[in-house]
């Protein structure tokens, strides 16, 4: 993002100084709102997503985790996009540990209690890929992973207990090596959900294949086999 202007108050001498940054005229959250996000068409969408990752690529390469990626923080102005507010902005290094992130896009090593990194970026820019694609095709309901649990609207315990059990079914972490570690923290087994994964999830909310090839490869459940944003930008995923 472009600073434009530094402004001082010079009469005061240990006031803070404002920043005056190119304007953008709404967030990726708003033209969701608004409707206006299926105008865009998947192709303006992928674009879109190109300019965030490119974004996450610059602050990875700094050694900084955004850590906050989501709708409202991505400014558009036209089919450009800019990623901002780093608030939560985190060092890369050493690895941390804790609850970070917002609910629909933590990534499952935050949800199960595993050391995390830079990696939960990709996992969090995976999701809200799938989210305005999925807004595009049905903006009637919620986004994956996204509405309270009915039971109650402020218990964000219960939100993310669902959340943690939908992901360890929907990507199957049971058979992961990775997720052994923290099977004191797995949900009972479902069987009902055992012919259900990503995959058939976004089939039947009718996805393009190329973005389904895309998600399978960028929401990849184990951080050290997931792509970092050069490894997504040069494979062209976004171009096909």
């Amino acid at each position: 993002m472009q600073l434009l202007d530094v402004i001082e108050d010079s009469a005061e001498k240990d006031s803070d100084h404002g920043m005056v940054l190119e304007w953008f005229p709404e967030t990726l959250w708003e033209a969701r709102e608004n409707g206006r996000l299926a105008s865009f068409g998947f192709a303006g969408i992928r674009k879109i997503m190109k300019d965030v990752l490119k974004g996450i690529q610059e602050l990875h390469a700094e050694g900084v985790i955004h850590l906050d990626i989501k709708a409202q923080n991505i400014l558009l102005n036209g089919r450009s996009a800019k990623l901002s507010d780093l608030g939560s902005a985190w060092p890369a290094s050493p690895p941390s540990i804790g609850t970070a992130q917002p609910m629909p896009y933590r990534s499952p090593e935050i949800l199960f209690g595993l050391q995390w990194s830079k990696e939960v970026d990709i996992w969090g820019w995976g999701m809200v890929y799938l989210h305005m694609i999925q807004a595009c095709l049905r903006p009637d309901i919620w986004g994956l992973y996204d509405q309270l649990p009915d039971e109650s609207t402020l218990n964000m315990a219960l939100y993310e207990e669902r959340v943690r059990c939908d992901i360890f079914h929907d990507f199957r972490l049971n058979s992961i090596p990775y997720y052994q570690q923290c099977k004191d923290r797995w949900p009972e087994l479902d069987p009902e959900r055992e012919e259900t994964t990503i995959r058939s999830i976004l089939e039947y909310l009718q996805f393009p294949e190329q973005d389904i090839y895309l998600l399978e490869r960028v929401l990849v459940p184990d951080p050290g086999a997931r792509p970092t944003a050069k490894e997504i930008l040069d494979n062209g995923w976004l171009d096909m």
